[in-house]
């Protein structure tokens, strides 16, 4: 009877332990946003920010700040495989002598390294200058005026060197249900392409 007691003891600690690592592991993030935020005893949802939402990293105030952050510890001529630009929050990976530098900043400034010996092998890399913070709210006027896909729509943007021809361009992409699955441009005044929802003809140029 001891050695249950003992057992069924052991299993609720372990349930407890399980359940207390997995609640600090989701409110990683948000507590050190709150900090970042300067605002004491708030929390900080990147993941909830949509495109539309005044935090959004699709305004160009916003992303202004996000990137200066980024230039700030990376470097002026800091080199990227990509950037992923969410509403509420920028993913990119910066390469280093000996590895890469995951790198996650939400939109109140969050600042969170992390350092992996990955080797990027062959990727193309893209200037951190040329991610222009104008450039997702440009984007997303063009796709709402020619393609009448609301920004509200959008998921995230990733900008990017292409991998077969090393040429700059931007990847749009949509919250599931949109008739679109993604747009891919150049940049903000250049042609426009959709991959439309079960489409079987591939990238189709936008005429508006």
């Amino acid at each position: 009877m001891r050695v249950l007691v003992a057992v069924i003891v052991w299993a609720a600690a372990v349930a407890a332990a399980v359940a207390l690592s997995n609640a600090v592991a989701s409110s990683v993030h948000t507590s050190t946003s709150a900090g970042a935020s300067g605002t004491a005893g708030a929390s900080f949802d990147a993941s909830a920010v949509t495109a539309t939402d005044s935090d959004s990293l699709f305004r160009t105030a916003n992303l202004t700040k996000v990137l200066a952050i980024a230039r700030s510890h990376l470097g002026a001529g800091a080199h990227v495989e990509e950037v992923v630009i969410y509403p509420g929050y920028l993913d990119t990976s910066a390469v280093r002598p000996g590895g890469v530098l995951e790198v996650y900043l939400n939109a109140v400034g969050a600042y969170e390294p992390t350092s992996t010996p990955a080797n990027p092998g062959d990727t193309a890399l893209l200037p951190l200058a040329r991610v222009k913070a104008d450039a997702p709210a440009a984007i997303a006027q063009r796709i709402a005026t020619d393609a009448h896909v609301p920004e509200s729509q959008l998921r995230y943007m990733i900008a990017e060197l292409d991998p077969v021809s090393h040429r700059f361009h931007w990847l749009v992409y949509t919250t599931p249900g949109s008739s679109v699955e993604y747009f891919e441009l150049a940049g903000p005044t250049a042609p426009l392409y959709e991959l439309r929802a079960n489409s079987s003809t591939g990238l189709q140029r936008v005429r508006g």
